[in-house]
């Protein structure tokens, strides 16, 4: 079973609600948007609701696909199903979690749990994650150039400041991924590391990760395709939701601006240390989208687009979640390696290949 601590769990929750549910209504009542729970249902058609409610689930199938399609690079392609619940309870781990780092974990114990070695499986999700992050790092940094326009001004001095952040954290991707997808032979050219008693398992482990990370990004490039099909999809179903609210709330904005805000807004969120970067986010959200969107539909517009991205993930994922911490019934025992496993998945633990 997946060992939590369900103090910190609901922790996790409560400060995540609270602090999203208050930073939006000091806002509210701060620039003096008031609205009433009727005049909320009634801003956008119930249509709309339901196209927001499609993309969502189409999102949620698209990412796990991806992730069976990571797990089937290993050989070991997990049921579309866990797959689903693995998706949405990644989803509510995120918003529960400081700088949406809960996914990674969830999909890492479900990979070890159906049978990869914690180091293979951990590569597996690192792979992916680099992936995407790396491609909506750039798209930020593209995004941040095309609107610099609209971000600087003499209240939001931001623009030089948020680029080095991004560059930075993209060169730090760049460098550690380099490391792992360059160096062909980590015993050869970590030499020193091997030779040291006290690192031995940890170099062994690193040339497992190694092994893995390389077998996902330079294995078979149908499969690769297949994972950024569905990895793109996810993004543009993730992406659609903001102009949709916007379409429904009668405030269209030009689309180029709408998915820029979102992707320098998502990204720079994710250093946030609080549960769900709640707060922040919203803090976030609003300061940007005031730049185009107008003050009297801005306080719709934020309560329903939280409700789309983050109070949906956890009132979705909550039982996933559960099920997998709690469940016994998918666990997988591991079995051991026939020979043709064995050349699949790569080093054992003693990682004797290298």
């Amino acid at each position: 079973m997946l060992k939590f601590s369900p103090k910190k769990i609901i922790a996790g929750i409560v400060s995540a609600v609270t602090l999203s549910v208050v930073t939006i209504y000091f806002l509210m009542r701060y620039y003096g948007l008031k609205t009433s729970m009727s005049e909320l249902l009634a801003s956008i058609p119930y249509t709309y609701m339901l196209l927001i409610l499609i993309i969502l689930f189409t999102a949620w199938l698209a990412d796990a696909c991806r992730l069976r399609e990571i797990s089937g690079a290993f050989g070991t392609p997990i049921p579309l199903k866990l797959a689903v619940y693995a998706t949405l309870a990644g989803n509510f781990s995120i918003n529960v979690t400081p700088f949406f780092m809960g996914a990674g974990i969830v999909h890492v114990y479900v990979l070890k749990r159906k049978g990869l070695e914690l180091s293979t499986a951990t590569a597996a999700v690192a792979g992916g994650a680099m992936i995407s992050h790396v491609t909506q790092g750039v798209l930020a940094l593209i995004s941040l150039f095309f609107t610099r326009g609209w971000i600087v001004s003499e209240s939001i001095p931001a623009s030089k400041p948020l680029a080095l952040v991004i560059l930075t954290y993209l060169l730090i991707i760049l460098v550690v991924g380099s490391v792992f997808f360059f160096v062909d032979e980590p015993r050869r050219t970590l030499g020193f590391l091997f030779r040291i008693k006290r690192f031995e398992k940890l170099s062994n482990k690193f040339c497992e990760f190694h092994k893995g990370l390389n077998l996902l990004l330079r294995g078979d490039p149908r499969r690769l395709l297949r994972i950024l099909f569905f990895n793109s999809i996810y993004l543009v179903c993730f992406y659609a939701v903001t102009p949709i609210i916007l379409f429904g709330l009668g405030s269209p904005q030009p689309l180029g601006h709408v998915i820029a805000f979102q992707l320098l807004l998502f990204f720079t969120a994710s250093l946030a240390p609080t549960p769900g970067s709640s707060g922040a986010i919203e803090l976030g959200a609003f300061s940007l989208f005031a730049l185009i969107v107008p003050l009297a539909v801005l306080g719709k517009f934020l309560v329903w687009w939280r409700l789309a991205t983050f109070f949906s993930n956890i009132a979705f994922g909550a039982l996933p979640f559960a099920y997998l911490a709690l469940s016994k019934k998918w666990h997988t025992q591991r079995q051991p390696k026939t020979s043709e496993e064995h050349l699949l998945v790569g080093p054992t633990l003693q990682g004797e290949h290298y």
